[in-house]
């Protein structure tokens, strides 16, 4: 409060919203492809590849902003991939 007007303080959160459009259809492009499309990808044991290249294809082409859906499916398949390598690892390291 000593250094921001009241005004500042007191208002409601804005909140902060990542430009996952521009990024999703430029510079992540390629990296987001090769983690949706990769056909022994974890996340396709209980996803549809067909759903998941839908919602893609929408998103590309401007006909729907799926950011939210891409996001979330994108969060998801890297946390898969994530375990998969997890268990991989602890099983390789374990002591027989």
């Amino acid at each position: 409060e000593r250094y921001l007007p009241e005004e500042i303080i007191n208002r409601l959160k804005k909140g902060f919203q990542v430009p996952f459009v521009q990024w999703a259809r430029g510079k992540w492009r390629d990296r987001i492809e090769s983690v949706f499309f990769d056909k022994n990808a974890p996340y396709l044991s209980i996803l549809d590849s067909k759903g998941v290249n839908k919602i893609w294809e929408e998103h590309l082409s401007g006909k729907r902003n799926r950011t939210r859906q891409l996001f979330a499916l994108l969060s998801f398949a890297i946390c898969m991939e994530n375990q998969k390598n997890k268990s991989v690892l602890s099983s390789e390291l374990q002591i027989k």
